[in-house]
């Protein structure tokens, strides 16, 4: 064999082209926001903008996946599912309402909608959703394990982002800096619900 019966390597395509050349010289992507900060916005402008995608997609795969969970107990029957899915949809009604009312006795202004309450309120079935499957496979060790973890994420999640939401209003003070500045409004409120 000889190295004229060889094909000849191509290696172009280790080799950056024209067009990725041309593209490393365009100017960055620009990355400010596009929208008024003052105003809710919809998620699709905003990756930090609550949604009900990831709430009503963990209710669902909550109530199946503790219909499993009954299933290996032998304990499951179809009207389980109802009951069970049903139940979980009270209680997070009662749970926004108690929210939206401890709000409005404590005179916490906000610009969240009920929906942004519903979509933070239903993040916690995406933990639950771990608990259950942890507790199905390591039994009351992965169970204690896994409620430990998600607990302190959960804790952390809400109180950092809605935290901000709620507690921090836009206002100007005309202090050292002058201009407008983030300032805390209800002080009071906040060490009532913490």
């Amino acid at each position: 064999m000889t190295n004229k019966s060889l094909p000849s390597p191509n290696l172009t395509h280790l080799l950056p082209s024209r067009r990725n050349a041309k593209s490393m010289d365009a100017p960055l992507q620009d990355w400010s926001i596009k929208y008024n900060q003052d105003e809710p916005v919809a998620p699709r402008y905003d990756v930090n903008a609550p949604d009900l995608y990831i709430p009503i997609m963990a209710f669902v795969t909550y109530v199946l996946t503790a219909g499993i969970a009954l299933g290996i107990q032998n304990r499951f029957t179809p009207e389980a599912l109802g009951v069970q899915a049903s139940s979980v949809l009270v209680w997070l009604i009662i749970e926004v309402v108690l929210l939206l009312l401890a709000m409005y006795i404590m005179n916490v202004k906000t610009d969240l909608t009920y929906l942004d309450f519903i979509a933070y309120c239903g993040y916690k079935y995406v933990s639950m959703i771990v608990v259950i499957v942890a507790a199905m496979f390591f039994h009351s060790l992965g169970y204690y394990v896994a409620f430990g973890f998600v607990s302190c994420s959960l804790v952390f999640f809400l109180v950092r982002k809605p935290f901000v939401s709620v507690f921090y209003v836009s206002c100007v003070r005309n202090g050292g800096r002058g201009g407008p500045m983030p300032c805390f409004e209800e002080e009071n409120a906040l060490k009532q619900l913490l």
